[in-house]
C-alpha cells in the first residue's frame, strides 16, 4: 500500500549534552533519525545511557516519500534512573606505602556495581583513613567535598570508578593500615591497605648502657644500646651503627664486630664490651650515616 507507513525514524536526544544520538553516541548537534523498514518491530542501535533527561522524536515516512510533519510526529521524554549501588570493592591502589610526610604513589580507586556487577555511575563515595596514629591525609582538590583531612568524597564515573585526590602519609610509621571506601546502601565498605614506612635517619641518641663501670680486664653488665630515628621520631630500621673506642689508655674491646644494625624498634645493640687493663674513664662513640654522634661515658675500676 503505497499510503502505509514505509519505515520509521527515531531520534534521541540528551539534555546534558545538547546531542543527538547518532547511532554510537551523543554527538549529533542536529536532528538525527535512524530508520527501520519492512517490519513492525526491530532493535533500536543504542546503548543504555547514563542517568538523565532525553527526548525521543519519531516520525514516518509512507510509500510515497511523504513524511510526517512536526505536528504530526511523535515525541515523549523519559528519565534514565541511575541504579541502586550493591556492592563497593577495591579497584586500585592497595596495597602500597610511602616514606611519612610524601605522598602516596597511586592515588584509591573503588568501584561501585548494581545487583548484576554492572558499574554505577553517580553515585557518592567517601574515602576516610584513620584519625589516629599511622594515618594519612586527602588533598582538598580532586574531591567533590573534604569533610575533614582524613576525608575525601567523590563521584564514581560512568565506568562506575571513584578516585581519591592524592593522599599523603602523615608523620607516624606504621601500619599497615586500613583507609575504607564507603557508598550509601552498602553494608560493608571497601578496604585499602597502607603503611607508612620512616623517612631517612637524621638523629642517634644512646638507648642504654652508659654510665657503666666495670673491673680492669672484666665485662661490662651490658651492651651499648644506640637509638636512630627520623627527624619525626620515628625509630629506623636497617641502619649501621659504627662504635668507636678510644685508641689508647683507658678502653675496652668488643667480643664481635664494632658494628651493629638497626632492629626494627630503631636500636642498634653492641657485642659484650669487655674494660681493658688501663683503669680511668672514658668515652666511646656511636654514628650512623645521616646522623651526628652521640658518646657512650664508661669507666674502668
Amino acid at each position: 500500500d503505497p499510503s502505509g507507513v514505509k519505515s520509521v525514524g527515531v531520534a534521541i536526544f540528551q539534555w546534558s549534552s545538547g546531542e543527538f544520538w547518532n547511532g554510537k553516541s551523543f554527538s549529533s548537534p542536529t536532528l538525527f533519525f535512524n530508520t527501520a523498514t519492512g517490519t513492525t518491530s526491530w532493535d533500536y542501535p543504542f546503548t543504555a545511557p547514563p542517568p538523565g533527561w532525553y527526548t525521543v522524536n519519531v516520525e514516518a515516512t509512507d510509500g510515497l516519500g511523504n513524511t510526517t510533519s512536526a505536528l504530526q510526529s511523535v515525541m515523549g521524554v523519559f528519565v534514565m534512573m541511575a541504579p541502586a549501588p550493591h556492592a563497593i570493592a577495591v579497584s586500585s591502589g592497595s596495597p602500597q606505602s610511602a616514606p611519612v610526610g610524601t605522598s602516596f604513589s597511586a592515588p584509591l580507586v573503588a568501584k561501585v556495581t548494581d545487583a548484576n556487577g554492572n558499574p554505577v555511575s553517580g553515585a557518592s563515595v567517601s574515602f576516610a583513613a584513620p584519625t589516629s596514629g599511622p594515618s594519612g591525609t586527602f588533598a582538598p582538590s580532586g574531591c567533590t567535598s573534604n569533610p575533614t583531612p582524613a576525608q575525601c568524597v567523590v563521584t564514581t564515573n560512568s565506568a562506575g570508578l571513584a578516585t581519591s585526590s592524592v593522599l599523603s602519609a602523615n608523620t607516624i610509621a606504621g601500619g599497615p593500615y586500613s583507609v575504607t571506601a564507603s557508598v550509601s546502601g552498602v553494608a560493608t565498605a571497601a578496604s585499602f591497605s597502607l603503611t607508612n614506612t620512616p623517612a631517612k635517619a637524621t638523629t642517634i641518641a644512646v638507648s642504654s648502657g652508659s654510665g657503666q663501670s666495670a673491673t680492669v680486664g672484666a665485662g661490662f653488665p651490658k651492651p651499648l644500646v644506640a637509638l636512630v630515628t627520623d627527624a619525626y621520631g620515628n625509630p629506623v630500621t636497617g641502619v649501621t651503627v659504627t662504635f668507636v673506642l678510644p685508641g689508647s689508655g683507658a678502653s675496652a674491646t668488643f667480643t664481635g664486630t664494632a658494628t651493629a644494625v638497626t632492629n626494627s624498634g630503631g636500636l642498634a645493640t653492641s657485642s659484650a664490651l669487655t674494660a681493658n687493663t688501663v683503669a680511668g674513664t672514658y668515652s666511646i662513640s656511636a654514628s650512623a650515616p645521616g646522623t651526628g654522634t652521640v658518646n657512650f661515658s664508661e669507666a674502668n675500676n
